[in-house]
């Protein structure tokens, strides 16, 4: 009985003890009577404790919560996309035609009166945000306010350094000097003929790992904020990339790595600026699972770093652990390999010597399978295989 009586607004007792009671709504709500309704927005963070009973709302698919007299029922708001509001409707008794649908009463008839509540909840949901002064609307509800009448400051800007995304692994940080205003930052400009998506990769690389003159930090602005005066940033137009001679090349992950002799990339923006430097790595220009290394890359750039662009974890595979470690078995494969074909044999016995023997200067290994060690400090250790067996 408890969570229909919380908000019943009458006196309940169940084995003669009373049940808790607490308003719906604080002395703030809004009164309209020919809904027969009060109304008040909230963000999730200011609802009491006792909403969690109201647990069908969810701010990105039902963010107003209606209660009939203890039964509360939720539904889409669906004009403002700010999943922390919440919109408390309380019925007050008088005559309404919001009603709930027969005969399970989960949701709301969706009739005039249904649409008029909407329109007046945003309305509400827009005054609440001018009063506290800051959002995070788009661009589109911003203006939207304005018809209604709601002075709305614009939008916190709302971006992230680089253009490399992806849950794990993470992408290569881009160093962003101290104070630097988001106005010197610059946007790509995916409207270009020929633009290719590797162009947004390539320019985040070029921020990254390239050693420039001035400072270069590309930014991610949604399209939906497209409006805002802080989105409007000089872009980057123009990515080039130069390729040295490759030496080696093998398929690694999803995708093909080669190692080449150099790899320059060129950015140019619309603010007349050249951005333009060596990189270790990069992606093609015409494919984006090739990817192009120097030989510099593997002191570096992480296994992260290449495994991001060869598309990363797959949520549908093995385990995060399980995925990385075969990925950079398989890189360190390739950075052996492009040395020479005997590279990665050389590495994997000496990996194994390192975390096996103690320290030494020279080990020999017979036919017999015996094992000859001249340690480091000086003596020597032989080790015997079993009596009568070889390895």
């Amino acid at each position: 009985m408890e969570p229909h009586a919380l908000f019943s607004g009458m006196r309940v007792t169940v084995d003669g003890k009373a049940r808790p009671q607490r308003p719906f709504v604080s002395g703030a709500a809004i009164h309209y009577p020919h809904l027969g309704c009060r109304i008040e927005i909230l963000s999730a963070s200011e609802l009491p404790s006792a909403y969690h009973l109201a647990g069908r709302c969810d701010g990105y698919r039902n963010n107003i919560l209606v209660n009939f007299h203890g039964h509360v029922v939720a539904c889409p708001l669906g004009r403002i996309s700010d999943p922390r509001l919440r919109c408390l409707v309380d019925l007050t008794g008088e005559p309404t035609a919001i009603r709930l649908m027969l005969p399970a009463r989960t949701c709301l008839v969706e009739n005039a009166a249904l649409a008029e509540l909407k329109d007046v909840v945003e309305k509400e949901a827009f005054a609440y945000l001018a009063r506290r002064g800051e959002h995070e609307l788009p661009y589109k509800e911003y203006q939207r306010a304005h018809e209604l009448g709601i002075d709305l400051p614009e939008a916190k800007p709302n971006f992230q350094y680089g253009l490399l995304f992806g849950e794990a692994p993470e992408p290569i940080r881009i160093p962003v000097p101290d104070g630097l205003p988001l106005s010197k930052c610059h946007r790509i400009n995916m409207n270009v003929d020929g633009r290719h998506e590797g162009d947004a990769a390539n320019v985040h690389l070029l921020a990254a790992l390239g050693s420039l003159p001035q400072p270069f930090v590309p930014v991610f602005i949604p399209s939906r904020y497209d409006g805002y005066s802080w989105a409007d940033l000089p872009t980057i137009d123009q990515v080039t990339l130069g390729i040295g001679a490759p030496y080696h090349e093998e398929w690694v992950w999803n995708g093909v790595i080669s190692c080449v002799d150099s790899i320059v990339i060129r950015a140019e923006t619309s603010d007349g600026k050249v951005f333009s430097a060596p990189v270790c790595l990069a992606i093609g220009p015409d494919d984006e699972s090739h990817v192009y290394v120097t030989s510099e890359a593997e002191g570096q750039v992480t296994i992260h770093d290449v495994w991001n662009l060869l598309g990363g974890w797959h949520e549908d595979d093995d385990s995060f652990d399980t995925q990385r470690e075969r990925f950079a078995e398989e890189l360190d494969a390739f950075w052996a390999n492009s040395v020479g074909p005997e590279e990665w044999t050389r590495r994997r016995i000496l990996g194994v010597l390192k975390e096996m023997l103690p320290p030494w200067r020279r080990v020999e290994v017979t036919s017999s399978g015996k094992i000859i060690i001249d340690c480091a400090d000086g003596t020597q250790k032989t080790i015997h295989p079993p009596s009568g067996n070889q390895s």
